[in-house]
Parts: C-alpha cells; sequence; structure tokens
C-alpha cells in the first residue's frame, strides 16, 4: 500500500505511473495532492490522520512540496508538512515499513564538477530559499526517525538534470 504525497508534481506523477505500472496487482497505490481526485492538505493534522487511518500505507513517499517562493511559503510547504506527515504516521502507522522523504542536491549549493559524485555526508550550503527549507525539511525527518518507530530515507532529487535521470530516480525510489 504506498501513499504518494505530491502526485501531480514533478516527481510525484513520476513515482506513481512507476508503482502503478511495476508493482503487482495485490499492490494499491494512492496519489495525493492539494487538487485532483484526492486532495488533501498536508497542514492539516486532522486530515492527514483521517488519510492514514482510511488507507493504512506500508510505504510513503513524500514528494509534496513547493520549489519556488518566498521563504515563510517554502518552509511551510515543505517543513511543516513533513512535521505533520511524520508526527501522523508515528501516532497511526505502526505497520509502515519505511518513509522517503524526496529533498534536493540544492542543499548542497554550487558543486564543482571536480567534487562529483556528492553524497549526502557532503556539508550543506545553502544558497536559495528552497535548498533552505529543504535542509530543514531533511533535519525534521531525521528527528522523527531518531524519537520514533519511523524509518525513513532521503533521496536527492535531481530534477534539474531532465527526465530520464528523473525515471533512473524513481527506480531506485521504489527499491528502498
Amino acid at each position: 500500500r504506498y501513499l504518494v504525497t505530491g502526485s501531480r508534481g514533478f516527481i510525484g506523477r513520476w513515482v506513481v505511473a512507476h508503482l502503478a505500472g511495476t508493482r503487482p496487482s495485490s499492490d494499491t497505490v494512492l496519489g495525493v495532492d492539494l487538487v485532483g481526485a484526492m486532495p488533501v492538505d498536508l497542514r492539516s493534522a486532522a486530515d492527514v490522520e483521517h488519510l492514514l487511518v482510511a488507507y493504512r500505507p506500508t510505504h510513503v513517499i513524500h514528494a509534496a512540496g513547493l520549489t519556488a517562493g518566498n521563504r515563510e511559503a517554502l518552509l511551510a510547504s515543505n517543513v511543516e508538512t513533513t512535521t505533520v506527515l511524520c508526527d501522523a504516521l508515528a501516532r497511526s502507522c505502526k505497520g509502515l515499513v519505511c518513509m522517503v522523504v524526496v529533498s534536493s542536491a540544492a542543499v548542497y549549493g554550487p558543486v564543482a564538477e571536480s567534487d562529483c559524485p556528492i553524497g549526502e555526508s557532503a556539508p550543506v550550503r545553502c544558497h536559495s530559499n528552497y535548498a533552505t527549507a529543504k535542509a530543514a525539511q531533511e533535519v525534521v525527518a531525521d528527528d522523527n526517525a531518531c524519537h520514533s518507530s519511523l524509518g525513513y530515507v532521503i533521496r536527492m532529487d535531481l530534477i534539474n538534470t531532465g527526465l530520464d535521470l528523473c525515471g533512473l530516480f524513481v527506480i531506485e525510489l521504489t527499491l528502498v
């Protein structure tokens, strides 16, 4: 039972399509977003709790969030939604196998080609409001993983490198 947040966004729609096309028919994939067939406001603890109790996901891919806007909007979209989702998962989903929080390589700032590839141990050097919000989102996910039974994995979002790498990202993501 896969739950994909941000299912109408760039990464989320690829994740939903990939899971729907590759998982056994006994697996279900539910995509949620602020708009569309299954609208959910991830900033609302009550809405998220209701969704989780009704659907009982075993895997959550959290791809929802803004990529542009002012600092307040980016923090609300990326950090607040992650906090609400992690808290609700810890309370409601004892059968959760894993949670994937989609982040961004932007948290590392500009990286010289000679320093590539970079790993998650590279220093965080945020050079934009978006990168700051994604770094804060990672801290929230890490804190929740350390203080609850919630397991998680962070994968870097290679959104600026094109659709081919996005497809590879989706395949890697689903193997978690």
